[in-house]
């Protein structure tokens, strides 16, 4: 009842009766559909091989750009500062420059993990709304500098504690907010978090922005590794396109899921992260550490170390004197070990915390 596609032979075959033709009849349906597969492959991998050639192209000018700044204001801090006010603003912006290529080379190595399978994510009792706090003022400043109003909607009830992992769950907020408040020019940016209608052991979290929007095109790209939605975007608004893409992994690592909810240009744009959670009391570790220090962005948040005897092991002198000058300004005696073999003997015969 349908066409297929056939291979016919013909062969001559002389008999008593004279010349004869033989015809052999294949259906070749399945090699059809093998190089049909074949072909939609190679289109892929092409692809993917331009995208990453255009990703490579936009990671050496998202890369080059903060070390540049980092190692131009150096400089002008050790030549041509003339006061401390001067000096004060540019490490201000080497700081800024630093946190910046930190964070773009953090996401290229957790996509990396992912993509191969070493993401390791952990199962640990913590609080989703002092979570939420923490992006939130980690971003306030962000929003503030483009007048943009950043707000939470919390539609109760929502469980205390769940169980998951707070450190990826951070992650994504942090993209999802940080995405919205960079695409919108005026307006706000709501962060609605919920219990799922249709199942309690589920956390939604959707990001409301008034921001640029995105066309059908646009939405069908937007998952996709070391893309952005069009190329003028980098340009424009910086960013490698990692973000939404190493997102939506990070949410699948979790056992949820990140979608895009709505979207239309000039309209702004809906996300959504659902993630299973667990009920405090059912079996998990506590958090390694209280929240004030897992956030602890800013040095007023950072511990006093008074009377905590600590053993460094670094063998790079530069970060030596960084890493111990901070830990002595926060009252810690710090011993140094300069290699692997010295940590273990002074680890083995010192008495350290």
């Amino acid at each position: 009842g349908k066409e297929i596609p056939v291979d016919i032979s013909l062969s001559p075959l002389t008999t008593e009766r004279g010349v004869l033709v033989t015809a052999a009849i294949r259906d070749i349906s399945e090699r059809k559909k093998i190089q049909e597969e074949l072909r939609k492959a190679r289109e892929v991998a092409e692809a993917a091989n331009r995208s990453k050639s255009a990703f490579l192209a936009n990671m050496s000018h998202e890369i080059r750009t903060p070390l540049a700044g980092i190692l131009g204001y150096a400089e002008m801090i050790a030549f041509y500062c003339h006061s401390d006010e001067e000096r004060k603003a540019y490490m201000e912006k080497i700081r800024r420059c630093s946190s910046t290529l930190t964070e773009l080379i953090s996401d290229i190595l957790d996509l990396s993990k992912v993509e191969a399978g070493a993401l390791r994510v952990e199962s640990v009792a913590f609080s989703p709304m002092s979570e939420v706090e923490g992006v939130v003022s980690l971003l306030q400043h962000l929003a503030s500098e483009k007048k943009v109003a950043l707000e939470v909607s919390y539609q109760r009830p929502i469980p205390e504690q769940v169980i998951s992992d707070p450190t990826r769950l951070r992650q994504i907020l942090t993209n999802l907010l940080g995405n919205a408040i960079k695409f919108t020019d005026h307006g706000m940016v709501t962060l609605k978090v919920f219990s799922s209608p249709s199942d309690p052991n589920l956390i939604c979290f959707a990001v409301v922005d008034t921001g640029c929007g995105l066309n059908p095109e646009e939405q069908a790209r937007l998952f996709r590794p070391f893309v952005q939605a069009d190329s003028s975007t980098t340009r424009k608004y910086g960013g490698t396109g990692l973000g939404l893409a190493l997102s939506r992994k990070l949410a699948e690592a979790l056992g949820g899921q990140l979608v895009l909810v709505t979207s239309a240009p000039g309209k702004g744009s809906t996300f959504q992260l659902t993630i299973p959670i667990a009920q405090q009391g059912q079996d998990a570790k506590p958090s390694a550490f209280s929240d004030k220090r897992t956030r602890a962005h800013s040095r007023e948040l950072w511990p006093r170390l008074d009377g905590v005897r600590l053993l460094l092991a670094e063998d790079n002198l530069d970060n030596q004197e960084l890493i111990k000058r901070i830990l002595v300004e926060q009252g810690a005696p710090v011993e140094l070990a300069n290699n692997g073999q010295e940590a273990l003997d002074k680890a083995l015969s010192g008495s350290f915390h």
